[in-house]
């Protein structure tokens, strides 16, 4: 499969630096498979591979060496290969190797000329992780599931994409036939989600139980990793609670994680160091309310009130053994459909301006009424961004519209099944949700025209 990473990868490639690159993230999200694929294009059979889960000679003899020089002998000596700075290292698995991975800046500073590409997952790095981090000694990138753009890459409709791209830059509607064609293709996508290994099967066979059934079973290698990751009993439970009770608050209307529900004495101050082992992974996200609206919103952060979602919005149809039609049709999945699309819209947007960055807001009217906005951002200009996520055509936007009502300064968007329109009498944009992806973002910040 096509990943975006994979154009990021050749041009480090080409660059003329001794700097490693790390590229990190969560388990089972193709790291490997995109780091070998350049590999045999890029470097044919100058390369070598080394994992250090396989617990092998490499590991043996590595795990306790930080100089550079020797770890390049070592490599040559076990390998029986004469290996040059033309080759290409990967360290798979580097959190396995504590003295290692400090050594990787030291790389940089004997300038070898040697391609040093390192793989880790947030589990292990984060969870597992005794030595230093070597900061600013390397480059980084993080790899997320495949988004909207790589399942359309992945599925033979990438010619597509060049009909979101004009509609967003001419700000007109796209073709109904196109529009329509790609709403059915995210609905596909929700269904199936990108987790590699499910989508491949998927697009294989076109088996939408046995795509489940790998996502069910990813979601249960996640839960051992955190077992075993985890030293502090109490927190291991805790943290086991929290994410197998994730489907639990998708599933209702207001989807606010409650820890009270899951056990009654529950207090955010005594599952904060579980909340944070399991933000860490990068296998959920968390997102929490904002006491006000106005910028810099992470000066408003209200830390024990959230939201947790998977990394994947796949994960969560697998958890209801959903298929499109009943995703599409069946009334009493209404706010698991809801949360699905929320689950897909923030998946996309972290990727573009990072989870931190990404917040919902929940007020109160004069007569004490609740509303809530699904997501804000703040813009290339600083202003506030209130998003509304909303899985069809047939919706109500009850708190955008109380919003506005109080302060018609903000511009807003409403991503849905509808075409793209531009509202300006209430400064809404109506963008395809498909389209999140898609749309301009600028130093972790949404660009978007006010009006």
């Amino acid at each position: 499969m096509i990943r975006l990473i994979d154009k990021k990868l050749e041009e480090w490639s080409e660059k003329d630096t001794s700097c490693p690159l790390f590229i990190i993230g969560a388990r089972q999200i193709g790291k490997t498979y995109s780091v070998k694929k350049l590999a045999e294009t890029k470097f044919n059979d100058k390369y070598i591979y080394i994992n250090f889960l396989d617990k092998d000679e490499y590991y043996r003899n590595l795990k306790d060496k930080s100089n550079p020089k020797e770890i390049i002998q070592t490599i040559k000596l076990i390998s029986n290969k004469n290996i040059d700075n033309t080759w290409l290292i990967i360290f798979d698995e580097i959190q396995e190797v504590g003295e290692l991975k400090t050594s990787l800046k030291m790389f940089e500073e004997y300038n070898m000329g040697y391609k040093i590409i390192c793989l880790g997952s947030y589990l292990g790095n984060m969870l597992n992780d005794t030595s230093s981090f070597p900061v600013g000694k390397i480059s980084r990138i993080e790899l997320f599931p495949m988004n909207f753009e790589e399942f359309l890459m992945a599925s033979n409709y990438e010619y597509l994409i060049e009909d979101i791209k004009k509609s967003i830059a001419n700000n007109s509607p796209i073709d109904k036939i196109v529009h329509d064609k790609l709403n059915d293709l995210l609905h596909e996508f929700m269904i199936v989600g990108g987790m590699p290994k499910s989508l491949h099967s998927y697009l294989k066979n076109k088996d939408i139980y046995d795509a489940n059934e790998i996502k069910k079973s990813l979601i249960n290698d996640y839960k051992i990793d955190i077992i075993k990751y985890i030293k502090n009993n109490s927190d291991k439970i805790k943290t086991q609670l929290l994410y197998e009770n994730i489907p639990l608050f998708l599933s209702k209307e207001n989807n606010k994680y409650k820890l009270s529900n899951i056990e009654s004495t529950a207090r955010y101050i005594n599952y904060a160091n579980a909340i944070e082992s399991l933000l860490s992974t990068k296998i959920i996200y968390k997102i929490n309310n904002i006491k006000s609206i106005e910028p810099p919103i992470k000066m408003n952060v209200v830390d024990s009130e959230f939201k947790i979602y998977y990394n994947d919005c796949g994960f969560l149809s697998s958890t209801f053994n959903l298929n499109k039609e009943i995703l599409t049709s069946t009334d009493q999945y209404k706010y698991i459909r809801g949360s699905i699309a929320e689950n897909f819209a923030l998946s996309e947007l972290v990727i573009k301006v990072g989870v931190s960055n990404i917040n919902y807001y929940s007020f109160r009217d004069k007569s004490n009424n609740n509303y809530e906005i699904d997501f804000c951002i703040e813009s290339t200009k600083g202003n506030t961004v209130p998003i509304e996520i909303k899985f069809g055509t047939n919706f109500q936007t009850k708190s955008l519209k109380k919003l506005i009502k109080e302060d018609n300064k903000k511009t807003s968007i409403v991503f849905s099944g509808k075409n793209f329109y531009l509202d300006k009498e209430n400064k809404i944009y109506y963008v395809p949700l498909y389209a999140i992806g898609f749309l301009n973002y600028e130093n972790e910040r949404i660009l978007i025209e006010e009006l």
